[in-house]
């Protein structure tokens, strides 16, 4: 699916792709590939990797293109073995417009383009909208975070009710959770240290202050990832 966005006194959609906009990308046919390579002009090889699940953060420039790759949670309640788990999403930068691309729906980019967050975001602006981008994905990750804390607390509780091998599979599940969390949060870390010292010209003008708060959001994801790691960690020793 393709959708098209442009400031009009805030975000908003529109119908089709015009200059200076905004295009965001989920989970493309092979039709909407195909126009991505031979319309726009992404090399097929950057398509490909942020489409890979294993795909990790990573800052450079491709051609035209200044592509930047985080990983960002994803929440399916409808798993029971691992219902959190990261994807890959792409920024691709250009002088006239910006992409977004990922294989899955994602809370981060539904935030970005809900009122009345959507007000907030300047498409003229690449680095606001980077940093906005950031700080949508620490938060998503802290939101996941305190719901896994909820679900560990309930197989706590039923510790004494289930069966040992239904709770030692649901402890399982969570661990595996948090390391694909923090593996990606850590990630994540590195990417922001690199556009922090990055030369490229189209982040130069990344506030610094706006920075900062991303690293911090960042870092309390993964001390918070780390703690809840340990917990399950006991909970497997009981």
């Amino acid at each position: 699916m393709i959708t098209y966005w442009k400031n009009q006194n805030g975000l908003v959609q529109i119908r089709q792709f015009e200059k200076d906009c905004w295009m965001n990308v989920v989970n493309p046919t092979p039709s909407e590939v195909s126009m991505l390579i031979n319309k726009f002009k992404v090399p097929e090889e950057i398509v490909t990797d942020i489409l890979d699940t294993d795909e990790r953060s990573r800052l450079e420039v491709e051609g035209k293109w200044l592509l930047i790759i985080i990983r960002i949670p994803i929440h399916d309640p409808s798993s029971t073995s691992q219902p959190f788990y990261t994807v890959p999403l792409g920024v691709l930068l250009s002088s006239n417009f910006m992409m977004t691309l990922c294989a899955q729906e994602s809370d981060v980019i539904r935030e970005l383009t809900r009122y009345p967050y959507s007000q907030k975001i300047n498409l003229n602006d690449k680095d606001d909208f980077i940093m906005h981008l950031f700080l949508r994905s620490a938060t998503s990750y802290l939101k996941n975070l305190k719901q896994i804390s909820i679900t560990s607390n309930q197989i706590e509780k039923d510790l004494s009710k289930l069966a040992k091998n239904e709770v030692l599979h649901k402890v399982l599940g969570m661990e595996k959770c948090l390391v694909y969390f923090i593996t990606s949060l850590k990630s994540n870390e590195l990417l922001l240290a690199k556009i922090r010292s990055s030369r490229y010209p189209i982040l130069n003008s990344v506030d610094e202050d706006d920075l900062e708060d991303v690293i911090i959001e960042n870092k309390q994801a993964i001390e918070m990832a780390n703690i809840y790691s340990d917990i399950q960690k006991s909970m497997m020793n009981a």
